[in-house]
């Protein structure tokens, strides 16, 4: 995988990208500022309306800047690993996902390539699988998980735990969730990013992610689904 591909290269360019326009943002408002300062009888109504605005506007800008440095902090622990995960990601063929079980740690990881924009590994608990494999058809077994979303584009890795119920729909083992896809619109979007800037939940530590690529790099058995939609 070249290295502008990576995502170590794609976070440093983020962080340089940022700063860079960050501070070429405070240089414009330091200049504005500064004539001002000096020839302030040549700014009338309505540049002193815009500047009213520019500085409105800053202050949100600040905070986003700030928003955005803290979590690329967070990210760049996470660099290695999520650069693992995706190469692991890209081995897989066209049109399939991979199973990668680790009867010794008691997991099995579902990694879905560039869903939606990411790769996404999803973490079960072996003993919730086997309850799965017991189960009659039509019965409703509860299965816990936690994905991990390997995003290409920004450079971030996010995690989501959740939890469903699940249905066993025939005997060769084909399920079926009782919780069919939602569109996540902007506004949710937003308020999951501003719960995340507060907290970090959201965002993996690097000996956690480490903990995944052991199982995907060093699984007992892996195999490929063939993926329907």
């Amino acid at each position: 995988m070249a290295s502008s591909r990576t995502f170590s290269s794609q976070l440093r360019r983020a962080h340089r990208t940022v700063i860079v326009t960050a501070v070429s943002i405070a240089l414009g408002f330091a200049y504005l500022a500064a004539s001002i300062y000096v020839t302030p009888e040549a700014w009338g109504p309505v540049l002193w309306t815009m500047s009213a605005l520019l500085v409105a506007l800053g202050i949100p800008y600040i905070w986003v800047v700030r928003a955005m440095l803290r979590e690329m902090g967070r990210q760049q622990d996470l660099a290695p690993s999520a650069d693992r995960l995706r190469e692991a990601s890209q081995e897989i063929p066209a049109g399939h996902s991979r199973i990668y079980a680790d009867h010794e740690r008691g997991w099995v990881v579902h990694c879905k390539p560039n869903l939606r924009g990411a790769d996404c590994f999803s973490r079960f608990e072996v003993a919730d699988l086997e309850d799965l494999g017991r189960a009659d058809l039509e019965g409703l077994v509860g299965v816990s998980a936690t994905t991990y979303r390997v995003m290409r584009r920004p450079a971030v890795v996010w995690r989501n735990v959740w939890a469903d119920e699940v249905v066993r729909t025939s005997g060769e083992g084909e399920l079926c969730t009782t919780v069919p896809d939602q569109e996540v619109g902007v506004r949710d979007r937003l308020k999951v990013a501003l719960f995340n800037h507060r907290t970090g939940a959201l965002t993996p530590d690097a000996g956690e992610l480490g903990e995944l690529v052991s199982v995907v790099c060093g699984a007992d058995r892996t195999w490929d689904i063939e993926e329907s939609r």
